[in-house]
């Protein structure tokens, strides 16, 4: 799909409501999530979305990743 145009956004690898875990693991969740979609891909993955997407599932600190 990489090979037909189709960008692929990051989200994280296991789905954790980022606001509930220590920083650290949101920080290693985001990262290997982008990782593993660039390895895959050979392209820069640029965006991000985070699981769930409701507003108490990210705070100032998760945005600052």
């Amino acid at each position: 799909m990489s090979g037909n145009g189709i960008r692929f956004g990051s989200h994280t690898c296991t789905h954790p409501i980022l606001s509930k875990v220590p920083e650290s693991e949101a920080l290693r969740e985001i990262r290997e999530s982008k990782r593993r979609i660039e390895e895959a891909t050979q392209m820069e993955v640029l965006s991000f979305c985070y699981p769930n997407g409701k507003e108490s599932d990210f705070n100032e600190k998760v945005k600052m990743i």
